[in-house]
């Protein structure tokens, strides 16, 4: 479990346990032969809805926070303090003293 939840985003995770339970009740419902009560399709409702409810809400906000082409940019505002200078280059190597040749 520990290692499925490294490897899966976490969207997915949490939809993927919160379905368990149907899962579960489905399988009894069909390969037990078990019968489901009103409550129990009511809470089955409750789980899908709230897990579509889950996903389009995710989805839109990913999708809202990405950034559009022409906001990407950045702007200067009016009135802002100039941009940094460029760094200064660096500084050239004194020339050695050497003396002077004799003639």
């Amino acid at each position: 479990m520990v290692i499925s939840r490294q490897r899966v985003a976490a969207r997915f995770f949490g939809v993927f346990m919160s379905v368990n339970p149907v899962f579960a009740a489905l399988t009894g419902l069909v390969v037990l032969g078990q019968s489901l009560g009103l409550a129990d399709w009511l809470a089955i409702a409750a789980i899908v809805t709230a897990n579509a409810v889950s996903v389009s809400t995710a989805e839109r906000l990913a999708s809202a926070r990405q950034p559009r082409p022409a906001e990407s940019a950045p702007v200067a505002l009016v009135g802002s303090a100039a941009p940094p200078a460029s760094p200064a280059p660096p500084a050239s190597p004194a020339p050695s003293a050497s003396p002077a040749p004799r003639a």
